[in-house]
């Protein structure tokens, strides 16, 4: 199958050792025929193209390599609304039409009277069927990395093997989801779901970790470079440590079949050491269906007790205090605005000597029944709530019910109160009155004061038929307890939508409530799921799905590999220049980019098979023996071509057994040492002799 235009033109070459004459070398045209027949066409794959004929001569012999460079500029994409061609040298689009073409409804479908007719090489899958969106965002991936396609496929092949050697090359890769076909582009995401002990089936978390003698250190890519005239070329790339950690090396071989450029023959190895490097764990777990929104790709967010991640689970309530300033920890007096100015207005303050939470209170003291403070918040109707704060009398001034909590209903024309226990003096005790709104109610005032010397303070409206603990300004019941910190953050998710927030209060306490000193912007409803702990790093873990399982009908298992946002950063050929040291992958030992494309193969040739010999021979002059070493090794597909390095590293301080310069004494068996320019090695212990080259 080759993947070029119709009409595409092939440029055919060849050559040999001697000179071969090449008979009707002409451009050929790929596709049916047309009608005016200026393209005639021909049929592949599995027909002769190109006849060459040759002398006989006793100086040819063996195979003639013959060169076919084939361009394609365009494919065929259906981008929603209509057919368009579009980069064909981008792998998104290139494995799209390899799924696309071939269908009836394809632009290039071929028939009789159309223009743009190829011949079937695809698999001929409906457009309705591939997701446009999704290979549209792994094209733009594509160009945001500055990769190239260039590809020829001349075997016979699947086009699945077809599609895999290009998803290899392009970060992607497609997959089904019911009747069709989405790509995954594998880049830097969001989080798009939470999973944690709250909707993660019991029993079926199973992590599983890669030692680091099983990970790879060096991968030894193959390519065809274009600026050596697409001649197959080697590189290799290391991790930054495979040269000083213990054991041998865990290499592994690529070809890059698409690839035509050395920064790009650099950039693949490098991510995919680099994510070798970083990710070292896969776990999979069981959830019910319809606790599952993410799909294959998507990264998500982790909790469990496995993982010693947070605390995780579902939220039981949330309730908000609709006082705002409830307990004075501003300093101020807003909202709060003063009820009835005739009865000694002045004599309020805001003090810190006596207080039931928090650094501040309010002390209230007047002769007037109805005085104090007021505020105004919005309610539901027909829902009841619970008003309630916390007063310490320190005089009553009536001897009759005044100290209280008042409201009304709307529509009603008598207020509802919760009055304080005057013979409670010197302590603190709580007021609390409950009502029911009116149908249409959407407002309501609450006042606090009366006749008397007092402090008040933890004020606080909820929607409840009962007083509740004091819950600050809002409070959020889990449905096990946690032990607070500092600092603590809470994630919860709900619809696709991650929401936080952090609290410093109770450090210290194990509670099942966590209190906060300003509401939820959006509020955590009853049954979402939630991971909690004191540092927002390790409260979750992000993997990346990598697949979803049946189990049964109502549920599925979730297969997931670790992510990290930092596999992301290695080099890629958009980057001005390499990064040649730091990091996790490094380029030091590969050849620097200073060097010249024309020499690059050369210094990179990779041996395999390697032995080294010693040969010992006796100078017949001057009657020493001298060693010499034989090195042997295979080049790569057994061309002999290139050039390759051998290195001598004498023995020196960094060997184990080094005792620096010689000097008489007493040595043991392996002791190193150097003489005369010249390192040596005790061969016995006890030695006390002179060092000689023998």
């Amino acid at each position: 199958m080759l993947l070029i235009d119709d009409p595409g033109k092939l440029r055919v070459s060849a050559y040999a050792p001697t000179t071969v004459k090449i008979v009707n070398l002409a451009t050929i045209v790929y596709g049916e025929a047309n009608i005016d027949e200026t393209a005639p066409g021909f049929t592949y794959p599995g027909e002769p193209l190109l006849g060459i004929k040759a002398l006989a001569s006793g100086q040819i012999s063996g195979d003639l390599d013959v060169q076919v460079d084939a361009e394609r500029s365009k494919v065929w994409v259906y981008t929603g609304s209509e057919w368009e061609k579009l980069d064909a040298n981008n792998h998104a689009w290139a494995v799209y039409d390899i799924l696309a073409q071939g269908h009836v409804d394809h632009p290039a479908y071929p028939t009789y009277d159309n223009i743009n007719a190829e011949a079937i090489y695809g698999c001929g899958i409906d457009k309705d069927r591939l997701d446009y969106e999704s290979f549209r965002e792994w094209a733009d991936n594509i160009d945001v990395l500055e990769y190239s396609l260039n590809i020829v496929f001349d075997t016979f092949m699947t086009a699945w093997d077809a599609i895999l050697r290009i998803c290899q090359e392009g970060r992607g890769m497609v997959y089904p989801v019911g009747a069709k076909i989405y790509a995954f582009t594998d880049k830097a995401a969001d989080a798009t779901q939470l999973f944690t002990m709250g909707n993660i089936h019991a029993d079926t978390f199973v992590q599983r970790f890669m030692g680091a003698t099983q990970k790879i250190n060096m991968i030894e890519t193959t390519f065809y470079d274009a600026e050596r005239n697409y001649e197959k070329t080697t590189l290799a790339t290391r991790t930054a440590d495979w040269d000083s950690t213990d054991g041998p090396s865990i290499p592994i071989s690529i070809i890059l079949y698409g690839t035509t450029s050395v920064d790009q023959g650099w950039s693949i190895p490098r991510f995919l050491l680099r994510g070798n490097e970083l990710l070292n764990n896969i776990i999979s777990f069981g959830v019910d269906v319809d606790a599952l929104a993410a799909q294959a790709g998507d990264v998500v967010e982790v909790q469990h007790d496995v993982l010693n991640a947070g605390r995780g689970g579902r939220i039981v309530s949330y309730a908000e205090n609709l006082i705002s300033n409830p307990s004075f920890e501003t300093r101020a007096w807003t909202p709060w605005t003063i009820w009835n100015t005739s009865g000694n207005p002045n004599k309020r303050q805001i003090i810190t000597t006596t207080v039931f939470t928090g650094t501040y209170s309010w002390w209230h003291q007047s002769a007037t029944t109805n005085s104090g403070n007021y505020q105004t918040f919005t309610v539901l109707p027909s829902t009841v709530y619970t008003l309630s704060c916390w007063a310490w009398i320190i005089e009553d001034y009536t001897g009759t019910d005044s100290i209280r909590v008042m409201t009304s209903v709307d529509g009603e024309v008598t207020y509802d109160s919760g009055y304080a226990d005057i013979s409670i003096l010197g302590s603190w005790q709580r007021l609390s009155v409950t009502v029911t709104t009116g149908v249409a109610q959407t407002s309501m005032t609450m006042w606090v004061g009366g006749k008397g010397n007092c402090y008040f303070d933890a004020i606080q409206v909820e929607q409840a038929a009962a007083v509740t603990d004091w819950m600050q300004q809002a409070r959020v019941t889990l449905d096990r307890e946690v032990t607070l910190a500092g600092d603590d953050e809470l994630i919860v998710w709900r619809d696709g939508v991650r929401i936080t927030k952090t609290t410093s209060l109770n450090t210290g306490e194990t509670r099942d409530n966590i209190l906060y000193i300003t509401p939820w912007a959006v509020p955590p409803q009853q049954y979402d799921i939630y991971s909690f702990g004191a540092d927002s790093t390790t409260i979750v873990n992000k993997y990346r799905i990598t697949e979803i399982s049946r189990t049964d009908e109502l549920m599925r298992t979730l297969t997931l590999v670790q992510y990290d946002a930092a596999l992301y950063d290695s080099y890629t050929p958009a980057d001005a220049d390499p990064v040649i040291s730091g990091g996790y992958v490094a380029a030091a030992k590969v050849a620097p980019p200073t060097t010249l494309i024309e020499t690059i193969a050369d210094l990179l040739n990779i041996a395999t098979n390697v032995q080294i010999r010693e040969v010992v021979s006796r100078n017949r002059t001057t009657g020493q023996y001298e060693s010499s070493l034989v090195v042997t090794w295979d080049p790569v597909n057994g061309d002999p071509r290139g050039t390759w390095e051998v290195w001598l590293r004498d023995v020196d301080a960094s060997d184990d057994g080094w005792q620096g310069s010689w000097e008489a004494g007493t040595y043991g068996h392996d002791d190193k040492v150097e003489y005369d320019g010249k390192a040596y090695i005790s061969l016995e212990d006890e030695n006390t002799s002179t060092p000689v080259n023998v």
